[in-house]
This record gives C-alpha cells, sequence and structure tokens, in this order.
C-alpha cells in the first residue's frame, strides 16, 4: 500500500484509506471527498498518507503498539491531521480505552466538524462507556447485567394490578362481615330464654334444625342473599336487620333483625318485611311467598312471624294505602300473622272483655288462642300449668284486605 501510496496516478481517501484513480472527486469506498475537495493540503497528505496506512494495517494485525507509535510519529509533525486523530481513537478502542477514544474523535470533530464518519465513531464510544458504567454499577448492586425485558415488564405490572384487586376484595369483603355480623352468632344456634308462646312453629327457613329453624346451623349467606341483605339495609328500618336468607324448599325469605327494650318488634318487623317484597322480587328475579320474621334481643329471639305475599299485595293496594298510608299499626295487624314470643313476651295487652276471635289479616286467617286458655274478668288464666298466655291483637267485624 506504502508503494500505491507513492502512485503518481492515484489518490488516497484520508478516511478509509482505499486507493481510487487520480481524478476521482469521492472514495468509491466510503464517499468521502477526495483531492481539493477533502479540504486538506494534498502535500500533506502525500507526504504522511503511507505512515498512516501502514499504522492502520498494524492495527488490523493487532501490532497495537506498533501501530500507535508510528501514529503519534506522524501527530508530532502534523498534530492538526483529521485523518491522524481518527485513527488514534481507532487505536484506543482496539486497546479497550474508551474513553482515550472518545477524545481523539472529538479531537478530529474539532479540526473537521462534517465528518460523519467520526460523529459515528464517537457516538458508539459513548454508548458503550454508558452501557459499562450501569453494567457496573449493577454489578456492585447485586443486580442482574441484562436490562429487564418488555415483556416481562408488562407482565409483572399486570401480576401486580391482580395482585392489588385481591387484596383489595379481601379487605371490602372483610369489613362488610364485621359491619353486618350482630352481636349474637346468626349462623350458630340462637339461644331461646323459653318456649315460644305460640304453639304453631314458624316454616323451617335454614332447614338446619327442627324446631322452625329456631335451633338450626344454618349455611352462610351467599352472594345473593348478601346483596339483598344490602338492598334492605337501605330501608327506613333497614339498620335494625341482621341478614336475610332465601329459603328455596318454602320460596320465602326469612329476616333476622334486631331490637332494643324500647323499640316495638312488632312495628320495625311488620315495616321491613312490607318493604322487602319488591327487594326480593328484584333480587332474587322472582317473587316469593311469604316472609318469615325474627327479632333478636341481647343474642336471643324474642318474637317471630310471618307474613304472606296475599297480606302484602291487600296492605300494598291503593285502596288500602289511600285509607292507611304511614299507620303501621293498621299495617301490623293486616300483614302479620303466626305471631309468636318468647316466655315471659307477649302481645301489646287489651283492655276489658274481649272474645277470642279469628283475625282476618290480609287473605290470611289467624287461628283464635289455644282452648286451654279462658277468658275471664279481662284476664287470662291458664287451665293448668301451662305458662301465661295473651292473645294477640285481633281484629272485629270489617275484613281488612
Amino acid at each position: 500500500m506504502a508503494v500505491q501510496g507513492q502512485d503518481k496516478n492515484s489518490v488516497f481517501c484520508e478516511k478509509c484509506f482505499t486507493t481510487a484513480p487520480k481524478g476521482t472527486e469521492f472514495c468509491p469506498e466510503c464517499g468521502a471527498p477526495l483531492g481539493k475537495n477533502s479540504g486538506v493540503s494534498t502535500g500533506v497528505d502525500a507526504t504522511i498518507y503511507p505512515e498512516l496506512a501502514q499504522a492502520n494495517l498494524l492495527r488490523m494485525r493487532h501490532k497495537i503498539k506498533e501501530a500507535e507509535d508510528l501514529c503519534l510519529s506522524v501527530l508530532r509533525r502534523y498534530p492538526h491531521n483529521p485523518t491522524a486523530n481518527t485513527l488514534m481513537g481507532d487505536i484506543a478502542v482496539e486497546k479497550g480505552e474508551l474513553e482515550h477514544a472518545a477524545q481523539w474523535y472529538e479531537l478530529a470533530l474539532d479540526i473537521e466538524p462534517d465528518s460523519l464518519s467520526d460523529r459515528h465513531k464517537l457516538a458508539s464510544v459513548r454508548h458503550q462507556i454508558e452501557t459499562r458504567e450501569v453494567s457496573t454499577t449493577a454489578e456492585q448492586l447485586g443486580l442482574p447485567d441484562e436490562k429487564p425485558k418488555t415483556t416481562l415488564i408488562a407482565t409483572a405490572a399486570i401480576a401486580g394490578l391482580v395482585l392489588l384487586g385481591i387484596i383489595a376484595y379481601a379487605l371490602a369483603h372483610t369489613r362488610s362481615s364485621a359491619a353486618s355480623t350482630p352481636q349474637s352468632n346468626i349462623d350458630g344456634p340462637l339461644r331461646i330464654p323459653g318456649p315460644i308462646v305460640n304453639p304453631t312453629p314458624p316454616p323451617n327457613t335454614t332447614g338446619g334444625g327442627t324446631d322452625g329453624g329456631t335451633t338450626g346451623n344454618p349455611a352462610p349467606p351467599g352472594p345473593i342473599e348478601h346483596e339483598l341483605t344490602k338492598a334492605i339495609n337501605k330501608t327506613e328500618n333497614g339498620a335494625y336487620l341482621i341478614d336475610a336468607r332465601y329459603d328455596l324448599q318454602n320460596d320465602g325469605v326469612t329476616l333476622t333483625y334486631t331490637v332494643s327494650t324500647d323499640k316495638d318488634e312488632r312495628l320495625i318487623g311488620a315495616q321491613l318485611a312490607f318493604d322487602s317484597f319488591p327487594l326480593a322480587k328484584e333480587t332474587l328475579k322472582k317473587p316469593v311467598d311469604r316472609i318469615t320474621l325474627r327479632a333478636m334481643r341481647d343474642g336471643n329471639q324474642v318474637y317471630g312471624a310471618v307474613v304472606t305475599h296475599t297480606a302484602y299485595e291487600a296492605a300494598s293496594s291503593d285502596d288500602w294505602q289511600t285509607a292507611h298510608k304511614g299507620d303501621i299499626e293498621s299495617l301490623a295487624k293486616v300483614i302479620l300473622s303466626d305471631e309468636k314470643w318468647a316466655e315471659g313476651l307477649g302481645p301489646p295487652k287489651t283492655t276489658g272483655t274481649e272474645p277470642a276471635a279469628t283475625a282476618t289479616t290480609g287473605g290470611t286467617t289467624a287461628p283464635a288462642e289455644s282452648a286451654s286458655t279462658a277468658t275471664a274478668g279481662g284476664s287470662t288464666s291458664p287451665s293448668d300449668s301451662t305458662p301465661p298466655v295473651k292473645p294477640a291483637p285481633t281484629t272485629t267485624g270489617k275484613t281488612t284486605g
């Protein structure tokens, strides 16, 4: 190549050291301008090119020290030659001295700012420096060398969102259960202080016992029952409700609610049942035949009653609502049937002597009191050792509904 460099019929590319016929304006390999178009003194290039070509050949043969010494000897004579500075940058890259290589390429660009080749080499070296620094830092911190893949990042993000959703659902479910759990264990046996006065047991709404559901052990409420309970909680007396259970066998709903001593369990239960019929139909997607009421106080059941769908329809008719709207006492008389109280409790007292009668409530006939009790002087007395029984409220004359 040194012999070719001295050929007066040839020109050399100072960028890629390719030989081209004299008179060629641009290098056929890299496209760099040749001869006068290069902007560099042809006398200087013709003088130093054979040495630079030899230095580049030594570099490619991995004789790095010899190539560096030869190139430095050129720079001592011509320090502003861009080709010599670029070649020193290439030699520094071969030695792994990336910072020195960047400095040599910057010097070459200072001399010849329009050199795209030097700009590409400088950008490549800077990228290698940044990559090496990141790798070194990661190694010191004990992190993996490779950057995480985009797919892995997306997968991790999705997994994180799913996990947060599960945690949020669990917390919401726990709070909902804590808010709706009464003082007594409604899923376990209910403690009744004494026998229910009314001898007719309520329907078995829980399927867990033989005493009409008062001592059964029902299954935990399902999602639909939770939804129904929340809907009823928003009604006028919904704050008293503990939970609502659906009885598939009897096609009915059992409402368990709590009352304090200063509240009337009958009136609260009547309003709850009346408001619950349309909500049960909306939630269960069908009407129910009956609603069974269970009033709790201090963890014990103190009252029970049944409200049939027929009685509800009678009380919700336009004629009845026009005559009795807002009269909760009249509502209780119309829709409540099969009422019962725990021992020591009873229905509202009646004054004077009133013979036992059959009460028609919303199309349902309530049975008269047991024949074992006799009415005398406005009071009831047992015919044997049975606890005293107070008659349920009755209506006489005109049938309501």
